[in-house]
């Protein structure tokens, strides 16, 4: 699992890379053809504004200049709409792949011993005497004895249909205490992590995505 923690934050940080070198060269693109457009339009204005006075020029370079931010302005937006389709897309293949390792995992040889473990910290949540029930997916049933052994009595283990990769989810239906000990769950939070802290910019100094 650790193993898979370490490919799912190198995989990561390659994504963001490679999202920035694909936005600082866009950026680098706009730039410079926003400084051909400047350039060639005030050329222009100078030639016609040949004999007019300097506040007829410094108009039409005030109009030059605000015609070229609002095309800028457009080229960012689509711009962040690109990223941000792009983003998701690698998001989605990067947590495709960390499925896959997961599923892999729950059919590997390490699983039962993984479940054992996060029965015996359930038992940790129960107070004196209080029933624990595990629900795990209906192929793990076949750890019954091994996780009731490994919470101890009294414990009840459950199918439950809502756990699609494997874990446990736990709940003591004397207290109202449960925790959520799926591989789905795990799955989803760094998910979550991963949005909120993969901060994606348009370039050095520019807009968060």
């Amino acid at each position: 699992m650790k193993a898979s923690q370490r490919d799912i934050q190198k995989k990561r940080e390659q994504f963001r890379q490679s999202i920035m070198r694909q936005a600082d060269a866009r950026i680098a693109k706009i730039d410079a053809e926003l400084e051909s457009f400047r350039a060639a339009e005030l050329g222009k204005c100078k030639d016609d504004a040949r004999g007019n006075s300097h506040h007829m020029l410094d108009e039409e370079r005030l109009r030059i200049e605000h015609e070229a931010g609002q095309r800028v302005s457009v080229r960012r937006n689509k711009l962040r709409r690109q990223l941000y389709e792009r983003r998701s897309q690698l998001t989605d293949e990067l947590f495709s792949q960390a499925r896959e390792r997961l599923s892999a995992f729950a059919a590997g040889p390490d699983y039962a011993a993984y479940l054992r473990r996060k029965a015996g910290a359930a038992a940790g949540l129960r107070r004196s005497g209080e029933e624990v029930v595990l629900q795990v997916r209906a192929e793990d049933l076949r750890y019954e004895k091994e996780l009731i052994q490994a919470c101890g009595a009294p414990c009840r283990v459950e199918a439950a249909g809502a756990i699609a990769l494997g874990g446990l989810l736990v709940s003591l239906p004397g207290s109202g205490r449960a925790a959520d000990e799926t591989l789905d769950s795990a799955l989803e939070a760094q998910r979550q992590w991963f949005y909120e802290t993969s901060e994606l910019f348009l370039g050095p100094g520019g807009d968060q995505l």
